[in-house]
């Protein structure tokens, strides 16, 4: 059996969610973004915690903070500590600049 829909009257939203059919869909659509948004949020702070990166600062101080991301270079290293030691090379430290070192995937 099928559920009519009520006629929709003009002028107000509420007389859209009097429709049981675009109130469902509505509610459905509602639930599945929060619940992406927050299947997101998750998978960014497994990724943030389990990389843990290490900045390089231009006076080769290096800390566990995060910086904004402005371009990138893939480098083969047998860990994270060599991988900073290679960094601390890296041209741009001779500016005011920083480097960012995390550990990614298999690449090459």
């Amino acid at each position: 059996m099928t559920e009519k829909a009520a006629p929709i009257s003009t002028g107000t939203s509420v007389s859209l969610l009097r429709d049981r059919t675009f109130a469902r869909l509505w509610f459905t659509q509602a639930a599945t973004q929060v619940g992406g948004n927050m299947a997101l949020y998750a998978l960014t702070w497994l990724v943030f915690t389990s990389t843990r990166s290490r900045t390089i600062s231009p006076g080769g101080s290096v800390s566990d903070a995060s910086s904004d991301v402005s371009g990138y270079s893939v480098i083969k290293a047998d860990s994270l500590d060599a991988a900073v030691e290679l960094a601390k090379g890296c041209p741009v430290l001779l500016g005011d600049s920083r480097v960012e070192v995390a550990k990614t995937f298999e690449a090459m």
